[in-house]
């Protein structure tokens, strides 16, 4: 399915916002938190982390990643670091733009880590949904 470039949301950005997770404390391995599926084509350009519970952490990763068509491999596209954070701290993440067919999975992680301190975090990523159909 094709959107038109006439239709009202064209070009408007869009987030999706994932619930809290829990507790990050203790040593981590990649623990997927959210997968968003995409009912049309889109592309992600930015991602926040909301950390609700702040702590101190080495290097612990939040990741965003794509999973095509919703298969279990992901490909990390975009990454905060946890460190000593404030409770309500906002981290602007370091992302690439990624575009998504609709079926691709947009998934909220965590990384591999060997230390995190007791945090509970949300993420959202902003994204536009790719138009394609021109009906000038």
């Amino acid at each position: 399915m094709t959107r038109s470039y006439s239709d009202p949301s064209y070009g408007s950005k869009k987030v999706i916002r994932t619930a809290e997770t829990a507790s990050l404390a203790g040593t981590g391995v990649a623990t997927v938190f959210e997968r968003h599926t995409f009912m049309m084509p889109a592309t992600v350009t930015d991602f926040n982390v909301i950390i609700k519970t702040g702590g101190t952490a080495v290097a612990a990763p939040v990741e965003i990643a794509k999973s095509l068509a919703g298969t279990g491999a992901v490909t990390t596209f975009g990454t905060a670091t946890l460190g000593t954070n404030a409770n309500l701290t906002v981290l602007d993440a370091t992302v690439t733009a990624t575009s998504f067919a609709t079926g691709d999975d947009l998934v909220f992680q965590r990384g591999i880590a060997t230390t995190a301190g007791p945090f509970v975090v949300s993420g959202e990523a902003q994204y536009t949904e790719t138009f394609e159909a021109d009906d000038s």
